[in-house]
């Protein structure tokens, strides 16, 4: 009876073994490599400072670049240094510790007044960290009739992305500048979540927040003081209450119908690229806001529309005063 000739893999089969793969020359070659590859780290790790002197290696203040915190955030400079060191001597830090950059963004992150780590990187200079800090853009208005038996500050500072900060974050406002102010006529509810580090806990005034950053470098040009609204806190998104822009002489002086909060446009609302042009376009016309009277102005349609008073006000406002 004739034989069944072996198909390819069954010869492959019939000639493997664990030996002959082992004492191959190419599994040899990958071996050595692979042994090598490993011995020079565990060398490098443990006798790295006998190949290349530590002062060469080390990295000492002098190597270490940050850019600087703001000056409000206490001890700044010494926090960002104990991220990278690990409270370590910096003279045992090696600049080629594998998991220098690693270790030193988990630290970092850790940090609520650090918004962002555009980078970190290291050479045989030393180390260089870039970061994004966190500023306060504007400052929530609180007292008894926006949040009934407040016994808290006044107001409160929030950064570019609605994040509450310390108080001390205000000694970096300019007196002849001061923040833009959020006012909320309906009573903004539960306070007791207002953590430092932490996004405000309500839409609106996430919504303010995102007004006044498109108008920050506008903001003391065009004369404007204020954003404020009148939404209730269960209907955050009512198109039906536009935000509206207060010059510091108050509802009685100039205000501007800003509409709704930037990406929250409604169907037939301007965009708010087109609302900044025309009121900037309204302001080199006529002055700054809060030298231009008793008037009103609407934006919504993407000019800057001269509207009568009586017509404009909205109806049902509770009777809240500010200063």
């Amino acid at each position: 009876m004739a034989r069944r000739k072996k198909t390819a893999l069954q010869k492959i089969i019939g000639d493997f073994s664990v030996s002959g793969m082992l004492l191959h020359p190419a599994a040899l070659f990958v071996g050595f490599n692979l042994l090598l590859f490993v011995t020079a780290i565990w060398a490098w790790g443990k006798y790295q400072h006998q190949i290349v002197p530590r002062t060469e290696t080390g990295l000492t203040y002098d190597k270490l670049r940050i850019n600087p915190p703001p000056a409000w955030i206490p001890e700044g400079k010494q926090q960002l240094a104990d991220a990278v060191y690990n409270r370590r001597d910096p003279q045992t830090v090696s600049i080629f510790e594998p998991n220098l950059v690693g270790n030193t963004a988990n630290s970092l992150k850790t940090f609520g007044w650090i918004r962002d780590i555009r980078k970190i990187e290291k050479s045989r200079d030393g180390m260089t960290v870039e970061l994004d800090y966190r500023t306060p853009l504007a400052v929530v208005e609180l007292n008894s009739q926006t949040q009934p038996n407040w016994k808290g500050p006044n107001l409160i500072p929030v950064d570019h992305q609605s994040c509450v900060l310390p108080q001390n974050a205000r000694t970096a406002e300019n007196p002849e500048k001061p923040l833009p102010r959020i006012y909320l006529f309906r009573p903004i509810g539960n306070t007791s979540q207002l953590l430092t580090w932490t996004r405000w806990p309500e839409d609106r005034v996430q919504l303010a927040t995102s007004i006044s950053n498109v108008l920050a470098s506008d903001w003391h040009a065009m004369g404007l003081y204020r954003v404020v609204s009148w939404r209730h806190p269960e209907f955050p998104d009512t198109a039906m209450e536009p935000f509206e822009l207060w010059t510091r002489e108050g509802e009685n002086a100039t205000r501007v119908f800003w509409g709704n909060p930037p990406g929250h446009e409604a169907a037939n609302e301007a965009k708010w690229q087109q609302k900044i042009v025309a009121l900037r376009e309204y302001v080199e016309k006529n002055g700054p806001l809060n030298t231009t009277g008793d008037r009103i102005i609407d934006l919504r349609s993407g000019n800057a529309v001269r509207t009568q008073r009586a017509a404009a006000a909205p109806k049902s406002r509770p009777e809240l005063t500010i200063k």
